[in-house]
């Protein structure tokens, strides 16, 4: 059913298939061959295509071409019970869906973490915390004194759109890593191979305005996704967006 949507159809499988941002990926690729990671802070385009960048990173680091989901309960109070993601080298949980809970939730899913080392390679535990701005000021100190005290069992992947959410002294302990939408050529090469494997006619023009309507590459994989299922979608939208 997912094959449905274009932008799980082509969707990168791997650091080599992104070709834009070619720095920031190459600065991935050189820091998965460190056997000693740093902390990462991903930000820029939509939290949905960084947190696919760190998955596609987790892989490189691991060495393996696919990452075994499943969801893993931890009971962080009487109360409390929460799913998060994980694989065999890796934890992932979203601060959107805990920003209404209590706030110290991120602190309580990390100390679960912590508590033993990943046993895949008996070493650190790599966690990505998507919308990480979510955190209150005072949860993102504690969060500092946390990565510093747990620095052997852990190693953290911060993602943010919103860059300014994120309090300097956190910002500093990681590795920052830019993502900016493409530059038009880019944007236009990776939607018309789409374009063609599906069979869309589509002119240039129609390419300028997904590219002026989108906000990344996700929203213009959906934007021709939609033209090709109603050619004055486009139109539409920029009629009443």
């Amino acid at each position: 059913m997912t094959e449905l949507f274009f932008w799980n159809k082509y969707k990168p499988k791997t650091l080599d298939e992104i070709h834009h941002n070619g720095r920031s990926i190459l600065l991935l690729k050189q820091m998965s061959k460190s056997t000693n990671m740093s902390h990462l802070y991903i930000t820029g385009m939509t939290t949905t295509y960084t947190a696919l960048v760190a998955n596609l990173f987790v892989k490189c680091i691991s060495g393996v071409e696919n990452l075994k989901l499943k969801k893993v309960k931890f009971v962080l109070s009487p109360s409390i019970t929460v799913d998060i993601q994980s694989s065999e080298y890796h934890y992932e949980f979203d601060m959107n869906y805990y920003k209404y809970m209590r706030r110290d939730i991120p602190l309580l899913i990390i100390n679960n973490i912590v508590r033993h080392k990943n046993i895949s390679n008996n070493s650190y535990n790599i966690i990505i915390i998507q919308n990480a701005n979510l955190m209150t000021y005072n949860v993102q100190a504690a969060f500092r004194r946390l990565m510093e005290k747990n620095i052997s069992s852990c190693r953290f992947i911060l993602i943010s759109k919103n860059g300014n959410g994120i309090m300097e002294a956190l910002r500093s302990r990681c590795v920052s890593i830019y993502f900016i939408k493409p530059q038009f050529s880019t944007y236009r090469s990776i939607l018309d191979k789409i374009s063609v494997n599906e069979g869309i006619d589509i002119d240039e023009r129609v390419y300028e305005d997904i590219y002026e309507l989108s906000t990344g590459i996700i929203d213009g994989i959906n934007l021709l996704q939609l033209y090709s299922l109603n050619k004055d979608a486009i139109e539409y939208k920029k009629k009443y967006s």
